[in-house]
């Protein structure tokens, strides 16, 4: 069983950590980083996050809105299986 002052501290550390998390999230977001290759550029930030897509000059706003909900579920899915498999935890041996 689990000590109510260990699981007060444990939960505290959690909400510190998700704040960090969000912070740095934030930062992230606010870098991009862009590449071109002929006459394809995109804009991507720092959060994996694409900006913009252009081919041959020509925005594509629908290429961006597909990749991000790919690269979204992408992400939800390994978290649903970090966390299922140990998490952290397992990562650093514990």
């Amino acid at each position: 069983m689990v000590n109510p002052l260990q699981a007060g501290k444990m939960g505290a550390q959690m909400l510190k950590m998700q704040a960090q998390a969000k912070k740095m999230k934030r930062r992230l977001a606010r870098e991009t980083f862009e590449h071109e290759d002929g006459e394809i550029r995109i804009v991507v930030a720092g959060d994996q996050e694409i900006r913009e897509i252009e081919l041959n000059g020509e925005p594509q706003p629908r290429l961006v809105k597909v990749i991000n909900k790919a690269i979204q579920r992408a992400q939800r899915e390994a978290a649903m299986k970090m966390i299922s498999s140990g998490g952290l935890d397992q990562l650093l041996g514990k």
